[in-house]
């Protein structure tokens, strides 16, 4: 999922005042946390995820993972948090229907 410039401004400004809503600990990105994440973007659209890498490289491994497989975009990484975002099904039906 590719997002325009214009959208990632949009989205880091909505995303600056929530607060994590899963955290990926050592034990990596196990399918509970997955399933987590993936459950709170669908009900939110924009979450954040803190990730306890040790490595930048690791967290910047880990982020991308998680976006891929729940098939979001990963909006922004600032220190140990993540910003996914997925559009849930209700505002895409919401969009065809005001276009």
């Amino acid at each position: 999922m590719t997002l325009t410039t214009r959208q990632v401004r949009a989205l880091r400004a909505q995303a600056h005042a929530l607060q994590p809503t899963a955290w990926v600990g050592n034990g990596g990105l196990s399918d509970a946390v997955l399933a987590k994440v993936d459950a709170e973007l669908d009900i939110h659209e924009l979450i954040k995820v803190r990730i306890d890498a040790t490595e930048r490289d690791d967290f910047r491994a880990m982020a991308q993972e998680a976006a891929v497989r729940t098939k979001s975009a990963l909006v922004q990484t600032i220190g140990r948090i993540a910003v996914l975002h997925r559009p849930t099904r209700r505002s895409k039906k919401d969009d065809a229907k005001n276009a």
